[in-house]
């Protein structure tokens, strides 16, 4: 009878263990939990909020190293991110020099996904895809050692800059005059994007019309084409275009002091789209959505004015900072 009692115990106890779910920042995979598939990949596949193993494999390049979470960086601190499972595999060591110049000439392999954005200079590449230059990359990283585009945070800014020796050079800039006539042109509505041209919210996707900055996702209006392109692929100094005659409105101005303060001390708009992402601090919430701090956009920017989650580079860095009294 005590030997029967002792093994019922057992196997209760062993049963309860099987069943626990696995603990935030355990080493084991949850296959219980959506994105299972993406842990420990390391390609950046990983979604927020998903269970990781290190920074490479998140889409945020972001691992928290207090719970094994992906998380956005400016939601949890660059400081939190980090976290590596012990029973890891290391990453592959870098591939040798010699190994990096064959890719480097090689030619297009048309027969991988992708192969159509190789070349082009950008940013249309997706991460994975085979890259000639950072310019490619919709992440602005093309692995010094594979010629393959990474997140930056997946193989660090020092792995990127790949050359290929044989690429096509660059496109020269347009000259002034053509800048010039661009800037005074009509919105072409023929274009796909037409409808986010002029509206500065930061809706406008890489290569679609822009006026400024202020209308793209990437925060990069170039000066030259008055197209959205990521920052990477053209440079910091080729932003910037400004459409001097262009009818857009002018910005609203900032609220006053004190309606600031009453959105501050306002409840959530529970009748407002992503109103189920405000105050989680988890980077969630869409461009426009209501925020009560930085940590609740995805942009990493609560506007400070509004209690909206906007663009940096639509509102500049100066105005972020939103936040929600106690």
């Amino acid at each position: 009878m005590v030997r029967l009692v002792t093994l019922s115990v057992t196997l209760a106890y062993a049963l309860t263990v099987l069943a626990a779910p696995t603990p935030a920042g355990s080493n084991a995979v949850d296959t219980s939990k959506p994105g299972a598939q993406n842990v420990g990949k390391g390609d950046g596949s990983q979604f927020i909020t998903g269970q990781c193993f290190s920074n490479a494999d998140c889409a945020s390049t972001c691992c928290n190293k207090n719970t094994g979470l992906c998380n956005a960086i400016g939601a949890v601190g660059i400081e939190n991110c980090g976290f590596q499972a012990s029973g890891a595999a290391a990453a592959a060591p870098a591939p040798a020099a010699t190994t990096a110049a064959s890719t480097a000439n090689a030619a297009i392999d048309s027969s991988k996904p992708g192969a159509q954005n190789v070349g082009k200079g950008d940013g249309s590449q997706f991460i994975t895809g085979q890259c000639l230059s950072n310019a490619d990359c919709a992440s602005t990283c093309c692995n010094k050692n594979t010629g393959l585009c990474n997140a930056i945070g997946a193989v660090g800014i020092e792995n990127c800059g790949f050359g290929a020796a044989a690429a096509a050079p660059a496109v020269a800039a347009p000259a002034a005059t053509t800048a010039a006539s661009t800037v005074n042109a009509a919105i072409d509505t023929s274009k796909p994007g037409a409808q986010n041209v002029g509206k500065g919210d930061g809706s406008q996707f890489i290569t679609g019309q822009c006026l400024s900055n202020a209308d793209c996702a990437s925060t990069c209006c170039n000066k030259n084409t008055g197209l959205c392109n990521a920052i990477g692929a053209v440079g910091i100094q080729n932003c910037g275009f400004g459409a001097a005659a262009a009818a857009a409105a002018p910005a609203a101005a900032a609220p006053a002091a004190g309606t600031a303060t009453s959105t501050a001390n306002a409840a959530v708009d529970s009748s407002k789209p992503g109103a189920q992402n405000v105050g989680k601090g988890d980077g969630s919430q869409f461009i426009t959505g209501q925020c009560f701090s930085n940590a609740d956009c995805a942009s990493t920017c609560c506007n400070k004015n509004t209690g909206l989650c906007n663009a940096i580079g639509a509102v500049g860095i100066q105005n972020c900072g939103f936040q929600a009294a106690a």
